[in-house]
């Protein structure tokens, strides 16, 4: 049995096989740690409501604002 060889008489060079490792990279976790990074690196804010009006007042002011204005007064009252 005859075969054909394309070839220009110079012996081929055969190629080192190398077995790849396939290191397979845990999506997740990057992600997670990217998330995390991102929630770290943010401002905090106070988380508590706040009213404005009150910012500057200390609680015994506070209490007297209540008891002037807000607090129900009965009108059937003489004065």
């Amino acid at each position: 049995m005859n075969t054909l060889k394309w070839s220009n008489g110079i012996p081929y060079e055969r190629t080192i096989i190398k077995k790849e490792i396939n290191v397979i990279e845990n999506n997740d976790n990057n992600k997670k740690e990217i998330s995390n990074n991102k929630m770290n690196e943010r401002i905090m804010y106070s988380q508590i409501n706040k009213n404005p009006f009150l910012l500057q007042n200390n609680y015994i002011d506070d209490l007297e604002i209540e008891t002037k204005f807000l607090r129900p007064k009965n009108s059937n009252i003489d004065k």
